[in-house]
């Protein structure tokens, strides 16, 4: 059985700032996921990739790249209207 992470080990994970959600696993081990496996899970659960047959992991990337695009888009509309086009940091919700 995997040792269970001390709450200094957690905390450790946690202020790392690392991008992605953390979990517990039933093991106590501790699971750290990006993005992107956090999207080609959700589109994996709901078989999303069955009318495209394409592979959830080729959706998943195509659909981060979407979204960095769209940030390229905002910051450069933010410039287009004099506005400060820098990244804003956010909450997590």
């Amino acid at each position: 059985m995997t040792e269970k992470p001390t709450i200094h080990e957690l905390e450790a994970i946690l202020d790392d700032n690392a991008p992605g959600t953390v979990a517990i696993q039933p093991d106590g081990s501790v699971k750290v996921t990006t993005l992107l496996e956090d999207i080609q899970s959700a589109i994996n659960r709901h078989s999303a990739e069955n009318a495209s047959n394409t592979p959830d992991f080729i959706l998943a990337q195509y659909l981060e790249q979407c979204l960095a695009a769209f940030d390229v888009a905002v910051q450069q509309r933010e410039t287009w209207y004099g506005r400060d086009a820098r990244p804003t940091e956010t909450e997590a919700s």
